[in-house]
């Protein structure tokens, strides 16, 4: 097994790769901006996660012998990376914060006063679920390889 280039990339794609790993943080500081340096833990926490898993993700498309068994694998696993910390660090904060709650009470409601809930908890099993779907995707993509076949004329 040899080494082979990286695969070149067009530059929309890279960023696009990044704008979307980040999508989760700016809409997370966005809901959090009126309350300040409240969530700025939280949100420094989630720019290291974030650009982490952009490099992954980044470094995947680039690298990975079967792409479209690797990518599926490395996004999954990324969103229960993602959902996983926001369960353990970014929820409790908010939640802690009645603003906050309040706040997303009448973003869930579309601007109702009727009181729907607060729904920021992802399901534990869907993350423990989507990461190990994601592992064997990302495993088969990066071990799994195509016969060499001959094809011949006549």
């Amino acid at each position: 097994m040899g080494f082979s280039p990286p695969r070149d990339l067009p530059i929309g794609a890279r960023l696009g790769c990044w704008i979307g790993a980040f999508g989760w943080l700016i809409g997370f500081a966005l809901v959090t901006l009126p309350d300040g340096a409240r969530f700025v833990p939280q949100l420094a926490g989630g720019l290291v996660l974030t650009i982490a898993i952009a490099l992954w993700i980044d470094w995947t498309l680039r690298q990975a012998p079967v792409l479209p068994l690797a990518l599926p694998g490395v996004l999954l696993i990324a969103v229960s990376m993602i959902g996983t910390y926001w369960n353990l660090a970014c929820e409790p904060a908010i939640l802690a914060s009645p603003a906050t709650v309040a706040r997303l009470r009448w973003i869930n409601s579309i601007g109702q006063t009727a009181d729907v809930g607060v729904i920021t908890h992802f399901p534990t099993h869907g993350l423990g679920l989507g990461t190990g779907i994601g592992l064997v995707l990302l495993l088969g993509g990066w071990f799994w390889r195509l016969p060499k076949t001959r094809h011949t004329r006549a």
